[in-house]
């Protein structure tokens, strides 16, 4: 039977550089708002054999803050 893994990632926009991941399954990246892109870190996802299998536009609890939540999955070894 195929196995499956995921990633959870939680993008904000950055006054520098548009729109950036800012978490990988709810681990904040360092230094995230100098970090690459969205699209630039998909791609590298991408190379790795994750696939993006969703996205949605979130917001946090009070409702004012927006984030993208991409998931990836990928077939286990």
């Amino acid at each position: 039977m195929q196995m499956w893994e995921y990633r959870f990632v939680t993008c904000r926009y950055a006054e520098a550089g548009g729109w950036k991941p800012r978490s990988v399954n709810e681990e904040v990246l360092p230094d995230w708002q100098s970090g690459p892109t969205m699209y630039a870190f998909a791609n590298g996802l991408g190379e790795q054999g994750w696939e993006l299998v969703s996205a949605a536009l979130v917001f946090d609890e009070t409702g004012d803050e927006k984030a993208y939540r991409l998931v990836f999955k990928r077939a286990k070894a």
